[in-house]
C-alpha cells in the first residue's frame, strides 16, 4: 500500500521517505562516542525543565507538583539524555542545548553559592564588630520597710570582714581561641583537625573584616561624594543667584541714569524754550 501511495502521489513518497529519514537515528540509533557527561546532564536537565515549564503555562502551577509529573518529566530527562548520545540532527541539537543548560545551571549554582558565603561573611562580620554588652547596673539596696532599724555598726563590721576573709576572685581571662573553639564545637562539619579549622575561621573572619571595613569604607566614600556635589550644587545656585542679583541691579541703576538723563534734556529743552 506504501508503494502504491507512493506511485499515486510522488510527493507523499519524497516527504514519507524523509520522515523515516529523520527518525533512523531515533529507530536505530549510533552511539555517538565521546559525549562529555556534563553534556548529558544538560540534556537531562533540560528535558525535566522543559517538562515543568510545559506542565506550569498548560495545566497552571499546581501541576507541576503532581507526581504524574514529576514522573514524566524524570522520562522526558532520560530520553534527552539518551537522545544527546545519538548520532545525528536529533542528537546534535539535543548536545547543544545540554551543553548551554549545563553551564546555565552550574553558573546560576555558582551565583547561589557566592550569595550564600556572602551572608554568611557579612553575618559574622556584625558578630566581630558588634559593641560588647554593656556590664548589669549594680542593684541599689532595698529601702528600709515602716518599723524596720537600720543594722548597726556591729553588723556592718561583720559584713566588711567576711569580705576580707573571701577568696580572691576568679581569673575570668579568655583564651585568644575561644571563640574559634566555640565554632568549632558547634559546627557538625567542623572534623576533628582544630588547628585546620582554626586556620580556616581566622581566615574567613579576616575575609570578613576585610569586607566589612571595606564597605564602610564605600558607604562613607559615597556619603563624602554625595556631600560635595550637594555643596557644589548649592555653590553654583547661590553663584547664580548672585549673578542674577547683579544683573538686576545693573539694570536698575541703567534705568536710574536713563530716567535722569531724559530729566536734563527735558530742563533744557524747557529752558531754552524760555529763553
Amino acid at each position: 500500500s506504501e508503494s502504491r501511495l507512493a506511485s499515486d502521489d510522488p510527493s507523499m513518497g519524497v516527504n514519507l521517505d524523509k520522515v523515516v529519514a529523520n527518525l533512523d537515528p531515533l529507530l536505530n540509533p549510533t552511539i555517538a562516542k565521546a559525549v562529555p557527561s556534563q553534556t548529558i546532564q544538560g540534556a537531562g536537565i533540560g528535558g525535566v525543565l522543559l517538562t515543568l515549564l510545559t506542565s506550569f503555562f498548560v495545566f497552571g502551577p499546581f501541576s507541576v507538583s503532581s507526581l504524574s509529573t514529576l514522573i514524566t518529566a524524570l522520562s522526558v530527562g532520560i530520553i534527552t539524555a539518551y537522545i544527546s548520545i545519538t548520532e545525528g540532527a536529533a542528537g546534535d541539537f539535543t548536545r547543544s542545548a545540554g551543553k548551554v543548560t549545563k553551564q546555565l545551571t552550574d553558573t546560576l549554582g555558582e551565583n547561589v553559592e557566592g550569595w550564600q558565603v556572602e551572608k554568611e561573611v557579612d553575618k559574622i562580620a556584625n558578630a566581630l564588630l558588634a559593641p560588647p554588652p554593656s556590664p548589669p547596673e549594680k542593684a541599689m539596696p532595698a529601702p528600709l520597710q515602716k518599723g524596720e532599724e537600720t543594722p548597726s555598726n556591729e553588723g556592718k563590721m561583720a559584713e566588711v570582714a567576711e569580705e576580707a576573709s573571701e577568696p580572691a576572685p576568679l581569673d575570668i581571662s579568655v583564651d585568644y581561641d575561644a571563640a574559634a573553639r566555640l565554632a568549632f564545637e558547634a559546627s557538625p562539619d567542623a572534623g576533628d583537625d582544630f588547628e585546620e579549622y582554626k586556620e580556616w575561621y581566622y581566615a574567613l573572619t579576616s575575609a570578613a573584616v576585610g569586607l566589612k571595613h571595606k564597605k564602610s569604607m564605600a558607604a562613607d566614600e559615597a556619603a563624602a561624594a554625595a556631600a560635595e556635589e550637594k555643596a557644589r550644587v548649592a555653590a553654583e545656585k547661590k553663584a547664580a543667584e548672585e549673578a542674577e542679583a547683579a544683573a538686576e541691579q545693573m539694570r536698575l541703576e541703567e534705568e536710574i541714569a536713563e530716567m535722569a538723563l531724559r530729566t536734563r534734556m527735558r530742563a533744557e529743552e524747557e529752558a531754552r524754550a524760555a529763553e
